[in-house]
């Protein structure tokens, strides 16, 4: 594994946690000030967007580490 890899490695890693630190402060505000149907609402869509990035982010760590499994291989 090259140290170009070791370090996307790293960076997916991170933005995984990130992406999952985000996520989950987000439901408790949510939970917490989502107070009317309108507000509500908006909340839910900005939370699929983020659960989609959080989804995608795993998709590319999984692939790295796909990829990385290979080359040892």
């Amino acid at each position: 594994m090259s140290a170009v890899s070791a370090l996307e490695g790293l960076q997916l890693e991170l933005l995984e946690r990130w992406s999952s630190l985000l996520l989950h402060t987000f439901a408790s505000m949510m939970a917490e000030h989502a107070t009317t149907e309108a507000l509500r609402s908006e909340f839910i869509a900005f939370y699929v967007a983020l659960a989609k990035l959080h989804g995608h982010v795993r998709g590319l760590r999984a692939e790295s580490d796909q990829l990385a499994h290979d080359v040892h291989t």
